[in-house]
């Protein structure tokens, strides 16, 4: 799944811009776009489970649910493999990214509200089809399915959600969350001041 695809339709006409894209960005983006191709692979996928992940609303594919720098593996800049699949199940692509952002903006942490911005307009260009916004937006609401389902999750014998609380969780990622909860507006405000104005955009075409 992890394999390069040729592009069809609209990408095509922009596979020179994204490895132009990936040379400036690194990791970043060849990872993003790999998510973007397991996606399409597993669009069309189903199984009924049972999933060790936890429930979503309305869920669209299969998601690997946990992508990060520490389940990633790179040979410079090229992404070789992907792994650590047990909480893969379904899910949906902006919660898919949410989690990627809260991982690798990071957004668990103050980084400015600009860069934040800056990092989240890669992931969305990265990925394709989507608003940063977007993504700005579910990371709340993926990060509390989390961590109301850890607990819950040990309590029902899962060992490795009861070494995640041994380790802190879900107490460190919920004064995280919180801490986030009072900078998203001015994340999002940079979010929004860097998209083009309708009259700058006509100007220009």
């Amino acid at each position: 799944m992890g394999g390069r695809r040729r592009p069809r339709g609209p990408a095509a006409g922009r596979k020179r811009r994204r490895r132009g894209q990936d040379r400036r960005h690194g990791p970043a983006a060849t990872g993003l776009r790999w998510t973007r191709h397991f996606h399409d692979a597993v669009a069309r996928f189903s199984h009924p489970g049972p999933w060790r992940f936890f429930p979503v609303n309305q869920p669209t594919l299969i998601c690997h649910n946990d992508i990060a720098p520490y389940n990633a593996c790179f040979d410079g800049d090229e992404l070789t493999g992907v792994i650590d699949w047990d909480l893969a199940g379904p899910s949906t692509p902006q919660f898919e990214l949410a989690f990627i952002a809260w991982n690798c903006v990071p957004l668990w942490r103050d980084i400015g509200a600009q860069a934040a911005a800056e990092r989240l307009t890669l992931i969305a260009a990265s990925y394709g089809e989507i608003d940063p916004a977007q993504i700005l937006r579910a990371v709340p609401g993926r990060i509390r399915l989390m961590l109301d389902w850890i607990p819950a999750a040990a309590a029902a014998g899962d060992q490795g959600m009861a070494n995640v609380m041994a380790a802190g969780e879900p107490g460190n990622s919920s004064a995280a969350l919180a801490n986030l909860l009072t900078r998203i507006a001015s994340i999002a405000a940079w979010l929004s001041s860097r998209q083009p104005r309708p009259g700058r955009q006509q100007a220009d075409s």
